[in-house]
């Protein structure tokens, strides 16, 4: 995967690999990557299942005893893509802004209700970033702010 998009944003990308179930919840560590701090950007990459019709969601939250931060997450079509304003433009299909971003999605349908639609069998990335707010400052104050990634479906 080419994270030179990262760099070209001033990241050192880091990648998290999710292995998309249709029935079934899972939980994974910014801590298995080495720190996550202001210079990072964290990019989890997933394929959609083959059929349509499959509901799930994305949430990151912090890992226990590091600091509770902001952060940016946008998820597109390519690595590396960080939002900073709350519209779509290019590879980017949503962002979310919070402490806890999280993203709704539905395979082989259209957005809709606070659902992202999302082709079958076609591969996806969400970047994320501790920042406080779209193009905002760092928001880290430590040297590692860790994200865990939940997926539930």
């Amino acid at each position: 995967m080419d994270l030179s998009a990262c760099t070209a944003h001033g990241f050192n990308g880091k990648v998290m690999e999710l292995a998309y179930s249709t029935g079934g919840n899972l939980r994974i560590s910014s801590d298995k990557l080495g720190s996550f701090g202001n210079s990072d950007a964290v990019v989890l990459r997933f394929t959609t299942p083959p059929i349509g019709g499959d509901s799930s969601g994305i949430q990151f939250s912090q890992v226990a005893m590091t600091p509770q931060v902001f952060r940016v997450a946008t998820l597109a079509t390519q690595p590396c893509q960080i939002a900073t304003s709350t519209g779509r433009s290019g590879a980017i299909l949503a962002s979310s802004y919070s402490k806890s971003p999280v993203f709704y999605l539905t395979v082989g349908g259209a957005s809709s209700l606070g659902k992202v639609g999302l082709q079958a069998n076609t591969t996806y990335f969400i970047t994320v970033v501790n920042r406080n707010g779209y193009g905002g400052s760092p928001s880290c104050t430590t040297s590692s702010c860790g994200v865990l990634m939940d997926f539930t479906n």
